[in-house]
């Protein structure tokens, strides 16, 4: 028999019903202290053993052998079994008896009563809703979920049941990242096996009938963790399809006899041995989800190593794969809820520095992004597809360097798109084609240099262009001909220099103006006139300075309002009052620091939002 371990030093609490309980952790620093210094949270998952205190203690020397302790909060959750301990559990802490590695309900029974029960996957949640917050960790760019054998298994699973990741660290721009090690089994995808021939089948094995039940496969799902939140199999398959994984494995750890192995019939039709397992585990996920899952999930194995906590972990693999460089990512998405606050993020990708243009667009109804680099002129545009989520490139091109203003309009059914060079005042306008490609140029014209500025909008129909220059003030504003060209000028203003925000909106059947400076913060809110020109101002703000964007956006039929701050992350939702002035605030958000581009757009009847950064942030 092992060795009793000690009870975790520190005391996560659980409220429910009035009654509490509290999960150990051990933590290399406090968890509910601000520390601007942390960039990263490892947690570190034990194993079969309850062995809380030893994988903190690998976790860090895991981080400073890779040299990263100063940026790295490391907490090692405790999901002990009462048999396990070196001394009596308090009366209100959580014990296991059952399987904590797949999700089960916590211990409750005489000899330790206790006055509810907790699935261990909820005890991880309810903890990185915690941690998981910028007014703690203002710096915070990577969640890593590390586990080793039976902590493990914790991650694999977790990684397909939980939405965390989506609707935690996703808002916040958190990148998680999940490494099992040595697991003894793993959670399959289908019902499919490794058969002899080195492809998978339905095995035929009378006698192992719950091969596919729910922590070897996903029939009979979790009843405490999986049904009340109605997840089923499809989408646990999509959630595990967006995680990025590396799966490491001991070259060493090739025992079919070894003492923990698992060697009921369900783990053993995976493989001999923990090292097969994982290979015929990793060629399975390509097998369901196809090669273009290599981009996210990968087999690491390490030599030299066994079935070895701290040494998978402190290996120059097992560091190369928790310790992965810092970074932000160029691009996330987010589902919207029809109140108007963000309900999670749908996707993210790390693409090359230097898109500075960010738009989404529609032709015949179906959605597009399209996406511009000024120093270059390269030119990119996606389709949109379900779920929100960026689908087939259908252009891929190099223009002339220096636009610094892309929108698009709509006038008889007909897409256009409008370009604008803010150095030389170039415009080009295209017709757009039906499958969202770039169609012919159809006017091109030589303004004055110094439009920093365009939006188009309509005011009881009719279709207007919305001209401002940053640096003097000069605002002009076009109607729209037939045909997708720019008309007369129908208004011309000279306001105070340092507009640098423009956002145009509709309430209650109205068209409203917001101008947005980032060096004051001064905001002014108008009514525009039938004729497509400035009307009364309904409103003043003044704000703290540094909002950079304002993007209007629409849920549930209702025009919204976001606010962003570029050098902050900072990020406001908010209502629109009938009169067309700011209403109350929807939610804040503190996301990392440069964001330069964010839009709106729809697929089908659900609307989303996407941000990009034209250079990404790393340590």
């Amino acid at each position: 028999m092992a060795d009793p371990v000690p009870i975790a030093s520190n005391r996560f609490r659980i409220q429910r019903n009035r009654a509490e309980l509290f999960l150990p952790y051990g933590s290399n620093r406090p968890i509910d202290q601000p520390d601007s210094a942390v960039k990263r949270i490892l947690i570190s998952l034990h194993g079969s053993g309850s062995h809380g205190m030893l994988y903190l203690e690998n976790g860090v020397e895991a981080a400073q052998k890779a040299g990263f302790e100063a940026e790295t909060l490391v907490i090692a959750p405790q999901f002990a079994h009462p048999s396990h301990l070196d001394s009596p559990p308090p009366h209100d802490m959580l014990l296991w008896k059952s399987n904590p590695f797949w999700g089960d309900l916590s211990l409750a029974d005489r000899e330790f009563p206790r006055p509810f029960q907790v699935s261990s996957f909820e005890a991880l949640d309810l903890l990185l809703a915690q941690v998981l917050n910028r007014h703690l960790f203002s710096n915070l760019l990577q969640l890593v979920l590390a586990g080793h054998s039976g902590g493990g298994q914790f991650v694999n699973r977790y990684a397909a049941s939980s939405r965390m990741e989506d609707d935690v660290a996703g808002p916040l721009c958190v990148r998680v990242h999940y490494v099992p090690i040595n697991p003894g089994n793993y959670m399959y995808l289908d019902n499919r096996r490794p058969n002899s021939s080195g492809g998978f089948e339905i095995p035929s094995a009378p006698d192992c009938g719950h091969y596919d039940n729910y922590g070897l496969g996903l029939s009979a799902l979790d009843a405490d963790y999986h049904i009340p939140r109605d997840r089923d199999a499809a989408e646990m398959q999509q959630l595990y399809r967006a995680r990025r994984v590396t799966y490491l494995a001991g070259l060493d750890d090739n025992d079919p006899n070894h003492e923990s192995l698992p060697k009921d019939c369900g783990s053993s039709q995976q493989g001999a041995h923990r090292l097969e397992r994982a290979r015929n585990y990793v060629r399975h996920v390509e097998a369901v989800f196809g090669s273009e899952i290599r981009e996210r999930h990968r087999l690491v194995e390490v030599k030299g190593v066994g079935h070895w906590g701290k040494g998978m972990m402190t290996s120059t693999e097992g560091l190369d794969a928790i310790f992965a460089p810092l970074q932000d990512s160029h691009y996330h998405s987010f589902e919207l809820m029809p109140a108007g606050g963000i309900a999670g993020r749908v996707e993210y990708f790390d693409w090359s520095d230097g898109w500075t243009q960010a738009k989404t667009f529609t032709v015949g109804g179906a959605p597009y992004l399209f996406l511009l680099k000024k120093a270059t002129g390269d030119v990119h545009i996606h389709a949109l597809g379900a779920g929100g989520r960026v689908g087939a490139r259908v252009t891929d091109t190099r223009w002339s360097s220096g636009w610094t203003t892309v929108s698009f309009f709509y006038l008889g059914g007909q897409t256009y798109l409008f370009l604008l060079k803010a150095e030389s005042g170039q415009v080009h306008t295209h017709g757009m084609n039906l499958d969202g490609t770039v169609g012919p140029r159809i006017e091109t014209l030589s303004w004055t240099a110094g439009w920093t500025q365009a939006q188009f909008y309509r005011v009881a129909g009719a279709p207007f262009l919305f001209l401002l220059k940053e640096q003097t003030g000069q605002v002009h504003i076009h109607g729209l001909n037939v045909g997708g060209t720019i008309g007369p000028r129908v208004a011309q203003y000279d306001w105070s220099s340092g507009w640098t925000s423009v956002a145009l909106y509709y309430r209650a059947g109205m068209t409203h103006l917001l101008l947005l400076k980032r060096s004051n913060g001064q905001v002014h809110l108008h009514r525009m006139n039938l004729n497509g020109s400035v009307g009364t101002r309904i409103d003043v703000d003044d704000w703290t300075s540094g909002w950079t964007t304002a993007e209007a956006y629409s849920t549930a039929g209702a025009s919204r309002l976001l606010f962003l701050k570029e050098s902050t992350g900072r990020v406001d939702l908010r209502q629109i009052n009938p009169d067309g002035t700011l209403g109350a605030l929807i939610e804040r958000r503190q996301w990392t620091p440069g964001w330069t581009s964010v839009a709106a757009y729809a697929v089908g009847t659900m609307p989303y939002l996407l941000a990009v950064k034209a250079k990404k942030l790393s340590s």
